[in-house]
């Protein structure tokens, strides 16, 4: 599972949080694992996790605050 993801204004859009997933990821495929999961909020960056091959499997509304939606996603490691 992913806990934690941020990547600095400067560097995005040089596939830096990219290389960061597929990087944690394959060591996590490596380790065993079969399935990754990330969750993130409307305010957050869901298309991200869509451009890497992440599914949604469940939202919440107004959570964790009014307005906000949280997603969980995950990605089967083949």
């Amino acid at each position: 599972r992913i806990e934690a993801l941020y990547v600095d204004a400067k560097s995005r859009g040089k596939n830096v949080g990219a290389l960061l997933v597929r990087r944690f990821n394959a060591d996590a495929k490596e380790r065993g694992a079969q399935i990754s999961f990330v969750d993130t909020t409307s305010s957050s960056a869901p298309v991200f996790y869509q451009k890497q091959g992440y599914s949604q499997i469940g939202e919440i509304a107004d959570y964790p605050a009014q307005g906000e939606v949280y997603y969980l996603y995950m990605k089967w490691l083949k």
